[in-house]
């Protein structure tokens, strides 16, 4: 799948954290994670380190190394923002299907995936400092 506004959001805050943890190392950025890594992780929001496994660019080393860390970023939205941002972002949803599911105002959701962008946001520049 292409990259939507909303996988950006991801990637960049996953870019985010791959230039920290590369400096961290004193290692380029594409010895932590690929491009193709982050585009597919991005895309796809793993949630379990299974998923997380078959993602393109991702394997037993990544896996071992940075799996917990990558999972823990999305997982540590909380729940119902974390609902409306998987539900919109990864099952491409739109805004007035998830509010029915999640009985809510369709402006609620959109308020929720706000949210839920700006916390992974903040929770990526909380790690790299």
């Amino acid at each position: 799948r292409e990259l939507n506004t909303d996988h950006l959001t991801l990637h960049t805050a996953l870019r985010q954290w791959r230039a920290a943890k590369a400096r961290e190392e004193g290692v380029a950025p594409y010895v932590v994670l690929q491009q193709k890594a982050l585009q597919s992780i991005a895309t796809n929001a793993p949630r379990t380190p299974a998923e997380l496994k078959r993602q393109l660019g991702v394997g037993p080393k990544t896996l071992e190394k940075y799996g917990n860390e990558l999972l823990e970023l999305i997982q540590q939205l909380p729940p119902t923002s974390r609902s409306v941002f998987n539900l919109y972002v990864f099952e491409e949803y739109p805004h007035a299907e998830i509010a029915k599911m999640l009985n809510m105002k369709e402006g609620t959701s959109y308020w929720h995936l706000n949210f839920a962008r700006n916390k992974l946001k903040e929770l990526i520049t909380e790690r790299n400092h």
